[in-house]
């Protein structure tokens, strides 16, 4: 399964719970790359950047934190709703990667 997202998810968990923020973010990034409407991995990668901003007390990694809390998933209102259907039209060009790489297998 090419888009199963969620062993790497759960490696970011894990990473995060061991103090390993970089490694979090890194496997949170590859898990938004392939699902970017992954809840799991985007409120992982802004708790990543929130520690990291606090051990080495930089206001770049505060931004990063903003950055990403501001990708994630709006409160309900008209910003969901824009969220919801741009969310919906990168799962469907996903899922037509998925049938194409299935026919290609089914040659």
């Amino acid at each position: 399964y090419p888009d199963w997202v969620e062993p790497a998810n759960r490696l970011a968990t894990l990473r995060y719970l061991e103090g390993d923020f970089n490694e979090s973010v890194q496997l949170c990034l590859r898990v938004l790359r392939k699902k970017p409407w992954h809840f799991g991995a985007s409120s992982g990668i802004v708790m990543c950047y929130v520690k990291l901003a606090e051990r080495a007390n930089q206001q770049s990694l505060v931004d990063e934190a903003n950055r990403w809390a501001s990708e994630a998933m709006p409160q309900p209102g008209k910003q969901r709703e824009e969220w919801v259907q741009r969310m919906l039209l990168l799962m469907d060009a996903k899922l037509a990667e998925l049938d194409e790489i299935a026919d290609k297998s089914n040659l």
